[in-house]
């Protein structure tokens, strides 16, 4: 039996193995996004204090909105040249401002997230001038698509989706490969254990490969495991309800559904920020080593800014309330 999976394990590794990496290569780039973004926008996120004070939160988002209605105009009018005999669409979001983000460094620039995913604005908050708008760089959304799809566009309709569907059935047999090769992992005498778990280093390359392969891969297996059970539910439908079922969870596709097309039919609206900065102030007084304040209307819960702490870890404090505790 163990020679049946041994050829499984081996033959289904050699073509899935290229697909395996790029997901892996891919994954991983996604992962330290927010890091690879940070480096590519350096001069976007940083300013010079030069002795002056930081200007209140009120003011900064007042900056950030008469910026923001500049390009939404600038904006229009490109899109209306664009747009010539061509529909409009009535149901897109308009852009609004979200939160506001105060870092601990005093050199890093306010960050005034909108509305649109990964979109913000970066402001001085020493001249008050609009270093510029942050959006998602290209590469990433590429390596994103390679990573879901191999770069393939996704149907308008829901027609087959050959992308998605490489991806999801390479997952599926790596998943195969995993168990296969902890069957063969398994030793048949007890005795025999000891040698499965280590990594010899002094019997030449090719026997330090071996195991690397085999401990490793028996380390790393929870892990994998993990990682392509949950993937998969990106991919198939039946797979996402069948796992959902399995832990007695519940898919909320229709509320999320009816969530987004509530907030596509909102008008934009004012923020009222003439408190975010005694928020902002109090929660770096509790919290001194934060390593970034965002203030938001939003969540009714977590009001009580004395427990802030509680509900937050004090490396990266989020308070979506404006209310200050009496």
């Amino acid at each position: 039996m163990k020679k049946i999976f041994k050829n499984i394990h081996v033959w289904l590794a050699i073509p899935i193995g290229i697909v395996f990496v790029i997901i892996s290569f891919t994954g991983g780039m996604l992962l330290f996004e927010d890091e690879i973004t940070a480096v590519a926008q350096a001069d976007m996120r940083t300013v010079e204090r030069n002795g002056k004070r930081a200007l209140p939160a009120d003011k900064v988002m007042a900056i950030a909105q008469a910026h923001l209605a500049t390009l939404e105009t600038a904006n229009t009018a490109k899109d209306k040249q664009k747009a010539e005999g061509k529909q409009a669409k009535d149901d897109e979001e308009p852009i609004m401002l979200k939160s506001l983000t105060i870092a601990a460094d005093p050199t890093q620039a306010y960050k005034v997230n909108l509305n649109k995913k990964r979109q913000a604005l970066y402001v001085n908050q020493y001249t008050g001038e609009v270093k510029g708008k942050a959006t998602r760089l290209e590469t990433m959304t590429t390596i994103q698509s390679l990573h879901r799809n191999l770069l393939q566009k996704r149907p308008k309709d829901d027609s087959f989706f050959l992308g998605k569907a490489v991806i999801g059935w390479s997952v599926l047999i790596v998943l195969l490969i995993f168990i296969t090769g902890f069957l063969i992992w398994l030793p048949s005498k007890a005795s025999m254990l000891k040698n499965r778990l280590s990594i010899n280093v002094t019997k030449g390359w090719r026997r330090f490969w071996y195991d690397l392969h085999v401990a490793g891969g028996f380390y790393a297996l929870t892990f994998l495991l993990i990682i392509a059970i949950t993937g998969l539910c990106y991919s198939f439908p039946w797979w996402r309800s069948g796992l959902y079922s399995l832990v007695g969870a519940k898919y909320e596709k229709e509320h999320k559904e009816k969530a987004q097309a509530g907030e596509k039919g909102d008008k934009p609206r004012t923020l009222d920020a003439h408190a975010w900065q005694k928020v902002a102030d109090q929660l770096a007084k509790t919290n001194p080593n934060y390593k970034t304040i965002e203030v938001s209307e939003g969540w009714k819960s977590h009001t009580n800014l004395t427990h802030a702490g509680k509900y937050f870890r004090p490396s990266k404090v989020k308070i979506t309330s404006p209310t200050l505790p009496k």
